[in-house]
């Protein structure tokens, strides 16, 4: 009588130490997967567009896209968009303000010909840069 009630003592423990193990361990690799996701690339941050060319009003978008996602909520400089096109665009301030809904005062356009553009936000600034 006294081996089955040993051996179910025994088996009981081998239980618990067992679940303790499994739990211990799942919340340390959960930790370690939390160190790991910081060297991950995040889907909001720094979005890299191809484009074969771009317009004053798509300029407009994505600063006011950027504006939207930034203000008030990102404390450091980021690169909300970084454009790479296949042909050269003039970029003219004036015609990307035509498009506009946001005040000029939280903006800045940069002119230029070129085949890359950024969308920025500058965190001291408190405005969206577009960067040729």
């Amino acid at each position: 009588m006294e081996v089955p009630i040993w051996a179910v003592i025994t088996l009981l423990l081998a239980l618990v130490v067992a679940s303790m193990i499994f739990m211990f361990s799942k919340q340390w690799l959960g930790g370690a997967g939390a160190i790991f996701d910081k060297f991950t690339p995040d889907e909001k941050k720094g979005r890299m567009l191809l484009m074969k060319t771009i317009t004053p009003s798509e300029i407009a978008t994505l600063v006011e896209q950027c504006y939207k996602e930034s203000f008030g909520k990102k404390l450091n400089n980021d690169v909300c968009f970084s454009v790479t096109l296949d042909e050269p665009v003039t970029i003219n301030p004036d015609e990307v303000a035509a498009e506009m809904q946001l005040d000029a005062d939280k903006y800045s356009v940069e002119s230029g010909t070129t085949k890359s553009i950024s969308i920025v936000w500058n965190y001291v600034k408190n405005i969206v840069e577009v960067r040729v």
